[in-house]
């Protein structure tokens, strides 16, 4: 079971932790904030072995598996979970000639989301997205640091700790539903990056939903916490579009390189998956703006809200000052005054009061200042 952190390190702090250290450099301070969820019993290695023919599922992998994975007969993917373990990860990495520059950015889980390219093998490097819920019920974007390097014949791909979304890719291998068997480690990797952005869609189809519920509530009246919620969801949508764009950016300048890693037969299927990106992208800036449209609506109809109570107050208040007036004015204690010692004169003064007020209430449902406000 992985231990989980409450916080991790900033970008910025994790720079800072390896202040002086050459580039590549592996063994580093900062443990688990540079290097990822501690996972008990280190890493683990999970071999996946696929051909045209059959499937295998050989789990940890011994040396002479190291050694046939580079025969090209076969596609094999290493799945190892528990980047923590630095010494486990670098030397499977060094042992397909990975360069130290790429096993720094799979270490390191604030690295940026990137793709780069080593001449013979390639560097994915970017966050696992699912949803979760923090302690107020709101739904928040659970990132998981993901490295993926893709080599001739091989996939190796990196976790924190074993919790993914590609368990649709294994079951397409392991029952050779559509043409993954058939395909070279390249489409692998353009499987499990798609997999990866079908993720994303699920975390922004939860995030339009709670969307949905802020509109709903500020139409029917209910405010509360709107404002707060808006911009809780705008930074969750800025998180993601800070991961998806430069990912997308990459995959563009590797598609642009000439390399024997991405057949012809699979660049259409990458840029597929780069129009996948853009349109999260175009969603992240879509639900931003109507984040910002329901919180113009909340403040327009709180406003309009306070109108009409001021309209009452000040109604109300119109109609007593001419009865203010009328009831101060014989209430004075003044011995001689008109109609004073009248034996109706209290009755009166009650009609006159009553017909002031009636009077200007006519005069104000003419004007139509008593018709509620449509909305």
């Amino acid at each position: 079971m992985a231990k989980r952190r409450t916080k991790r390190r900033t970008a910025a702090e994790s720079a800072a932790l390896k202040k002086g250290l050459p580039p590549g450099a592996l063994d580093l301070p900062g443990g688990p904030d540079l290097l990822g969820e501690a996972v008990e019993d280190g890493a683990t290695v999970h071999l996946l072995v696929y051909s045209a023919a059959n499937a295998k599922d050989i789990g940890e992998p011994t040396e002479s598996d190291l050694v046939a994975a580079s025969s090209r007969a076969q596609v094999y993917w290493f799945d190892i979970v528990g980047v923590h373990d630095a010494k486990r990860v670098s030397e499977i990495a060094t042992a397909f000639g990975v360069h130290s520059l790429a096993i720094e950015d799979v270490l390191h889980v604030g690295t940026r989301p990137k793709a780069e390219h080593y001449g013979d093998h390639l560097l994915i490097a970017l966050p696992m997205m699912t949803n979760g819920t923090d302690d107020f019920g709101r739904t928040i974007v659970k990132q998981e640091h993901i490295a993926i390097i893709l080599g001739a014949g091989w996939v190796l791909t990196f976790q924190e700790v074993d919790q993914d979304v590609w368990d649709p890719v294994r079951r397409r291998i392991r029952e050779d539903i559509g043409r993954i068997r058939r395909m070279d480690s390249d489409y692998l990797a353009h499987g499990l990056l798609d997999a990866i952005v079908d993720g994303v869609f699920e975390v922004l189809e939860r995030i339009e939903d709670e969307i949905d519920g802020i509109e709903e509530r500020v139409l029917t009246g209910d405010n509360r916490l709107t404002s707060r919620e808006a911009h809780h969801y705008r930074g969750e949508l800025s998180s993601i579009r800070r991961a998806v764009m430069p990912i997308r950016q990459s995959l563009n300048e590797v598609l642009r390189e000439d390399t024997r890693l991405i057949s012809p037969e699979v660049r259409p299927y990458l840029r597929d998956l780069q129009d996948h990106l853009q349109q999260v992208l175009d969603i992240c800036e879509g639900s931003r703006e109507r984040l910002t449209g329901v919180h113009e609506l909340s403040l327009a109809l709180a406003g309009q809200r306070l109108n009409d109570v001021m309209q009452v107050l000040t109604v109300v208040s119109t109609v007593f000052l001419p009865l203010s007036f009328l009831a101060g004015l014989y209430g004075m204690n003044f011995d001689v005054m008109p109609e004073l010692h009248v034996e109706a004169g209290y009755y009166i003064l009650l009609f006159v009061m009553l017909c002031t007020a009636l009077a200007m209430m006519v005069g104000f449902w003419r004007r139509g200042w008593l018709t509620p406000p449509e909305r």
